[in-house]
């Protein structure tokens, strides 16, 4: 903050420095017109330089303010994720010596953070095996300028046991663009490496599915805090077996069908268009490898589905490689009225990555990040910042998860624009629930009336 202050102050000094001779130009130039003669038409072209010049150079000390502020939204944003993350967010040197880490590494490792400050991270690595694919990893990155995506190594605690830890890197650069480091997260890996008769037996279920098509939407409506009135409807996948569309997921990335079934689910969903109000938005889940399919955005936009009334949900469900192909690869959507929705935002550093790369249109704070709010300040100023970053690219920002009157106050406080959890309306396939909703969002504003209890609620995709 102290260094923002002192460019805002050098800009402001830069300004000053030059309207001084501009205005004393100004008053010579005025003066010679008033006194006209031969230097009068010489008057004019300098008293037009003069306003051009003026105008150029307070575009520029407002544009210069512009992006500092912007830039210093966006760091306040990073370091607040940075602080609740539960995943270790780390930084090193070309050499792999540790130059950051959050506090989330204590519970992944076991170390204080300020403890590995210039530790090598491969004396922290358990074994001659996850040493030799880290210094292979490092090599071949800055070989190719490129980063790493979805990597295990196996590390080890603090306490004396092996822990498998998950992550992606990229390369971190100076001023001129060299390579001087790198930085990324690392979360922890599960005990259970999936047998091959679990990944025959998920294969089987997936393969069905795919082939019935065999799949429900619930819908769940999305409020703006304001008004209480209903603004749009988000879809949610349902299978008949009753498990929660994370397992059948977790299924269809075990038998390697995740993209057909997140396919099969978003298109499952565009059907019911046609029975909501026009006032009222679909909200649709997609991951950045199904967006990344240009058979599938090509299908989407020969589908004769309004795309205008259409947002699609970005999940985590993988690190983008590269942001550039991606927003190339949304751009046609996207000029053809589909707005995109940044999901789960709070709940991994890589949901912060997808709103600052991807410039979206809303942002959609994580259901862990609402649970705590009111008495937690961490999350509070990880809020906020959103917020305020949320007025710079122009996005609103929705709270999910929202299931007191407390948290839904303490959202509208923070700047938060919509919300969406159980205590406006659980997720429901019932049509006759559905109209209610409808009937609702005509008369005067007041929250939605939640559907009736159903069973515990499942994670949703």
């Amino acid at each position: 903050m102290a260094r923002s202050r002192w460019l805002q102050a050098l800009a402001a000094l830069l300004v000053v420095a030059l309207a001084v001779p501009l205005a004393l130009s100004r008053v010579v130039f005025v003066g010679e017109l008033r006194r006209g003669g031969p230097g009068s038409g010489w008057a004019v072209v300098g008293l037009t330089w003069f306003v051009v010049a003026l105008a150029a150079v307070a575009a520029g000390g407002w544009a210069f303010l512009t992006a500092r502020r912007q830039f210093d939204r966006r760091a306040r944003v990073m370091a607040a994720a940075v602080a609740t993350s539960p995943d270790w967010v780390w930084g090193s040197d070309v050499d792999g010596r540790i130059t950051f880490s959050n506090e989330a590494v204590t519970e992944v490792l076991g170390y204080q953070a300020e403890a590995l400050a210039g530790a090598s991270v491969f004396t922290l690595l358990a074994n001659e095996a996850s040493r030799c694919r880290a210094r292979a990893l490092l090599s071949e990155s800055l070989r190719l300028a490129s980063g790493w995506d979805d990597v295990e190594l196996i590390w080890a605690h603090k306490g004396g046991w092996d822990v498998a830890l998950r992550g992606s890197g990229e390369p971190a650069r100076d001023r001129k663009g060299r390579i001087v480091g790198f930085g990324g997260s690392r979360r922890i890996v599960g005990e259970d490496r999936t047998p091959r008769a679990v990944v025959v037996s998920a294969r089987q279920r997936v393969t069905a599915v795919l082939a019935s098509g065999a799949v429900d939407v619930a819908l769940q409506p999305i409020v703006d805090l304001a008004s209480g009135r209903l603004i749009a409807v988000e879809a949610l996948a349902r299978f008949h077996d009753g498990r929660s569309p994370d397992a059948w997921f977790a299924d269809a990335r075990d038998a390697g069908r995740s993209h057909e079934l997140d396919e099969l689910t978003f298109n499952a969903a565009l059907p019911l268009l046609p029975l909501i109000p026009d006032s009222v938005y679909l909200s649709v889940n997609a991951s950045p490898e199904l967006l990344m399919d240009a058979g599938f955005r090509q299908r989407l936009i020969e589908s004769g589905v309004p795309l205008g009334r259409v947002v699609i949900e970005i999940t985590e469900h993988a690190r983008v490689a590269d942001y550039g192909d991606l927003n190339a690869a949304l751009s046609p959507l996207r000029a053809r009225g589909v707005r995109f929705a940044i999901d789960d935002t709070g709940a991994g550093y890589a949901s912060l990555s997808h709103v600052l790369q991807l410039n979206p249109d809303i942002i959609k704070l994580d259901r862990a990040l609402i649970a705590n709010l009111d008495g937690d300040r961490a999350r509070r100023s990880l809020v906020t910042a959103l917020v305020l970053l949320a007025l710079d690219v122009g996005a609103t920002v929705t709270g999910e998860g929202v299931e007191t009157e407390i948290q839904k106050d303490t959202l509208a406080t923070l700047g938060v624009d919509h919300a969406q959890g159980y205590l406006l309306a659980r997720p429901t396939t019932d049509r006759t629930v559905w109209q209610e909703w409808w009937t609702q969002s005509t008369r005067a504003p007041r929250p939605v009336v939640a559907a009736p209890a159903q069973r515990p609620r499942p994670i949703d995709h």
